[in-house]
């Protein structure tokens, strides 16, 4: 599924060019009061130290979502949580990252300039960043940077450039819907997770807010069908029959 998504995401261009940027921009400034969110952030996160951490938090995000598969992926007993997460895991990447991101094939803040659409509202967002970047280490430029040299065919690495929707937005409430029904403080901790790397999709300029706001419906809608779901493969006998099979083994077994 993953070397299917990447390939894909690899392709969007191909398939259908970048063509949203500017309705998603338009958008964003009509849904915040003719106010780019990015400007409404940037009074308060616009500190170099503060944008690091931002970006720190996001880049943990891959290690939040492996610790997500690992500890449901090795569960050793089939229930109704695990098999929920991975449908709706594995539906919202296939509707959102692939058909959705076809469909509405954008770049996102960080390429404006260099999609050649002006005037550029994020160009004061990409200069402070630059310059932040000048004294601590701000991941994300070099991330963009790599993607749009595969883009152009500099290098083909690291590679694919797809904004909207939001895959990191649209996981995390997944992680946290997760976590909500494990532990509640578990589900607080990815809740405030996810509220953060919302701010860091913004405030790094890799996303339109409406990017994470299709990716959180596209969520929600998901774990609502796969609910009932995996609900019915828990009555299935295929099931019984293997939580039978596991009370038959030694402990140390188990």
């Amino acid at each position: 599924f993953l070397e299917a998504f990447n390939q894909l995401k690899y392709n969007i261009p191909v398939i259908q060019p970048f063509a949203w940027d500017q309705t998603f921009n338009t958008l964003d400034k009509v849904l915040h009061f003719l106010c780019l969110p990015w400007e409404w952030l940037q009074p308060v996160l616009g500190f170099p130290l503060i944008t690091f951490l931002i970006n720190v938090n996001y880049n943990l995000w891959f290690m939040v979502m492996w610790c997500m598969w690992v500890l449901l992926a090795f569960s050793p007993m089939p229930s109704v949580l695990r098999m929920r997460f991975f449908l709706s895991f594995i539906l919202a990447w296939t509707i959102g990252g692939g058909f959705a991101a076809v469909l509405l094939s954008s770049a996102g803040p960080a390429y404006y300039s260099a999609l050649e659409l002006a005037p550029d509202p994020y160009a004061p967002l990409m200069s402070y960043l630059n310059g932040v970047g000048e004294t601590w280490k701000l991941w994300a430029l070099d991330t963009q940077q790599m993607l749009w040299d595969a883009h152009t065919g500099k290098q083909n690495i690291v590679a694919g450039i797809s904004a909207m929707p939001s895959m990191h937005n649209a996981s995390s409430l997944l992680f946290a819907l997760v976590a909500w029904q494990m532990n509640r403080k578990a589900g607080i901790a990815l809740a405030i997770f996810a509220t953060l790397i919302f701010i860091g999709s913004v405030h790094l300029g890799w996303h339109y807010a409406v990017d994470a706001y299709l990716g959180w419906t596209i969520t929600i809608i998901v774990w609502w069908i796969c609910g009932p779901i995996a609900r019915w493969n828990q009555r299935q006998s295929w099931t019984s029959n293997y939580l039978a099979l596991l009370k038959q083994l030694p402990d140390k077994v188990r």
